[in-house]
């Protein structure tokens, strides 16, 4: 894992791919098959961080984030997606909405509402 400016993170494949695993060993995911970390914040709730595969669609994720929504409280979502094409969208830095540099092996972390 590499800290990068700005308070982001990026992971190695490897990385990423235990993490995945260690979720699912909790019992972390989703009745559509979406593996989440849940990371408590305060009173109110959560954190959620859905990992996208190449094989969900957005409509998996939607329907991901509908069930931790009637489930669970939450007071935040987000999609930890990795890139494995080449063509790839520009993610966006939260703190001021510039593009960051990313490749086909970068982790995209892309908040969701």
């Amino acid at each position: 894992m590499d800290h990068e400016e700005g308070g982001s993170v990026s992971w190695t494949q490897e990385e990423l791919r235990m993490w995945m695993e260690q979720e699912r060993k909790r019992s972390n995911v989703t009745r559509n098959g979406v593996v989440y970390n849940d990371e408590l914040v305060n009173c109110d709730g959560c954190s959620f961080l859905f990992f996208r595969e190449d094989h969900h669609t957005d409509q998996d994720i939607a329907s991901a984030k509908a069930e931790i929504r009637r489930e669970r409280d939450g007071v935040r979502m987000s999609i930890e997606t990795h890139a494995t094409s080449s063509t790839l969208p520009l993610p966006f830095s939260s703190h001021n909405c510039a593009p960051l540099p990313c490749t086909a092996q970068d982790v995209v972390r892309i908040p969701i509402s």
